[in-house]
């Protein structure tokens, strides 16, 4: 289960649009492209879904794959935030420590005053386990 938290500060007028979209994780290296992609099942639990801050469910219900898509996740307007919630398929991942090594960033498709435009989420390491 990935949570990213995406929220709206004022960068521009009118709101972000997050639309419907598969999630994705990149964990290439430098010999090979490698991306984790979310897990597409008719079973409800593994459904992309988005939550307030306080951890609430949205008013928008979970998506699903057979809805046709399309749609849209959700709306931010001035400090607006969500919790974005998906279950990847992390193949050869099989603890979350080994997860967080591969994994590089995610991207995150929204609509900002009409054009699309795609948001990088890196994931934080340790600096510790980072190679100079």
């Amino acid at each position: 289960e990935v949570r990213i938290l995406i929220q709206k500060i004022g960068m521009v007028d009118g709101a972000i649009v997050i639309p419907d979209q598969t999630i994705s994780v990149d964990a290439s290296t430098r010999r090979r492209g490698v991306e984790m992609s979310e897990v597409e099942s008719v079973d409800e639990r593994f459904h992309k879904w988005i939550m307030k801050l306080n951890g609430t469910p949205s008013s928008k219900k979970k998506t699903t794959k057979r809805s046709g898509g399309g749609g849209d996740l959700s709306r931010l307007y001035l400090f607006d935030a969500i919790i974005l919630t998906a279950h990847i398929h992390a193949k050869g991942c099989s603890t979350r420590s080994k997860f967080e090594q591969r994994a590089k960033f995610t991207k995150i498709i929204a609509k900002v005053n009409g054009k699309t435009v795609p948001l990088v989420v890196p994931f934080k390491r340790n600096k510790d386990e980072r190679k100079i």
